[in-house]
């Protein structure tokens, strides 16, 4: 496998990752009040749901704004993920056969 599949297989589970770190942490803030020194290190695209929140009236800028939320969480872990993951393999040895 080469380190393109590599880092493209690590930045989509980090996709995956920042995908159900944001379901998690919307699903348990609408039981309980979260601080945000939690929230905002593991779902950083939360603050534009905050800036956002304004009527509670359910329209397709709310469809939006959810989509921007979760979505950039998941783009965000994954490039964060890819990088890491890039950085990781460039340091290992490969072994060469001839």
């Amino acid at each position: 496998m080469t380190i393109s599949r590599k880092v493209f297989f690590a930045g989509c589970c980090g996709g995956v990752i920042g995908l159900c770190v944001a379901i998690v942490l919307g699903w348990l803030s609408s039981y309980m009040s979260l601080s945000p020194m939690l929230i905002l290190p593991l779902w950083p695209t939360s603050i534009f749901g905050i800036a956002f929140n304004g009527p509670l009236t359910f329209s397709w800028t709310s469809i939006l704004v959810i989509v921007l939320v979760f979505g950039g969480n998941a783009l965000l872990y994954s490039i964060v993920v890819a990088l890491l993951a890039r950085l990781f393999f460039s340091f290992m040895p490969t072994s060469h056969e001839e």
